[in-house]
This record gives C-alpha cells, sequence and structure tokens, in this order.
C-alpha cells in the first residue's frame, strides 16, 4: 500500500476516497466514518433497483463475505482488510 496508493493518488484512478483514506489503509486503522454494513446495504439496494452487472455483483457478493467475518461495524475501507486476509499467499 505504501508504494500503491501514491501511485493511484497521483493519477487518473483518483479520487476523494483513495485521497482521504490511504493513510488509514497504510496504518490498518479501520475507525468507522462509513460503515462497511452501510456500504453493503447501499448496493444491496443499487442491486435492488436493477443495477444488476458483473462489478455490482461482484462487489456485493465481496461485501456479504466480509460482513460474514464480522467486518460490518469497520469503516468501509475495512475491504482492503478483508482482501489482504483472504487472498495474500
Amino acid at each position: 500500500p505504501e508504494q500503491l496508493l501514491p501511485l493511484i493518488n497521483d493519477g487518473p484512478l483518483a479520487s476523494v476516497v483513495s485521497r482521504s483514506k490511504s493513510q488509514n489503509i497504510i496504518n490498518h486503522d479501520f475507525t468507522p466514518s462509513f460503515p462497511l454494513g452501510l456500504l453493503a446495504k447501499d448496493i444491496r439496494l443499487a442491486k435492488a433497483q436493477g443495477m444488476d452487472t458483473p462489478a455490482v455483483n461482484t462487489l456485493s457478493t465481496t461485501l456479504q463475505d466480509a460482513l460474514a467475518k464480522g467486518l460490518g461495524a469497520s469503516d468501509m475501507m475495512a475491504i482492503y482488510q478483508f482482501l489482504e486476509q483472504e487472498y495474500t499467499v
């Protein structure tokens, strides 16, 4: 993250969220400002309104898996923590 996030934040994929949450990701600080559970709810509602795309379906499944691991009350950036645990080789 220390090497990748600056590249993201200085390039075309940058966003307000990536810039504001970079230090939290690097420090593994997932103190909630917008809980992962609320993000999962928003994605579920988007799907119910017809946003049924491969990207949304993948995100929805990943968020549900993270909720099952108990990360629902953590900040939405805890998805990084979940992915790190699930996919670190």
